[in-house]
């Protein structure tokens, strides 16, 4: 779902504030592993490693050129044929815009970073990521610890092929 209403572009340091507001929003807060809020200079700080981290891609989901959401990638193995996403939709965002913003962003980890399968963690309390996931087209894998974290969470996979048939099937 990548068209001229929905897109992904790299995190530039002008979306910082931005970003920073959304993930200290409770409602985004409350589902994520560090529930604390973030301070400008942590958040400056998190910015510049990971945007120097080639493991890393950090997306600003845009829709009708207005930012909405934020996406980031992380390579699980070498070469990049896997890797773990993160989002969250603007709490401020008053549209639908979840599945479309999901699947802009799992087409561009497909087809730009080059991935063959992506994970997703979801916090076992947090249904409503679950059944996101689900929808997308992900399957549950098992309840295990975060990759970043000692958090028990609920992983969930979803492969390139998967992922094109479910878009095909929603069109």
């Amino acid at each position: 779902m990548t068209d001229y209403k929905h897109r992904v572009r790299p995190v530039k340091k002008s979306d910082l504030s931005l970003i920073l507001s959304w993930r200290n929003h409770e409602e985004i807060r409350k589902h994520m592993y560090n529930k604390k809020i973030i301070s400008n200079e942590e958040h400056l700080n998190w910015f510049n490693k990971s945007n120097n981290d080639p493991k890393k891609t950090l997306l600003i989901y845009e829709y009708l050129g207005e930012a909405q959401g934020y996406i980031n990638f992380e390579d699980l193995i070498d070469g990049g044929e896997e890797g773990v996403w993160g989002f969250y939709l603007s709490p401020f965002c008053k549209l639908k815009l979840g599945l479309a913003m999901g699947q802009t962003a799992l087409k561009y980890g497909f087809s730009n970073i080059g991935y063959k399968k992506v994970w997703g963690e979801v916090i076992k309390e947090n249904i409503i990521s679950q059944r996101f996931h689900e929808k997308v087209g992900f399957t549950f894998k098992c309840f295990d610890k975060a990759f970043t974290s000692d958090i028990i969470v609920c992983k969930y996979q979803i492969n390139d092929k998967k992922f094109y048939e479910t878009l095909k099937n929603d069109n």
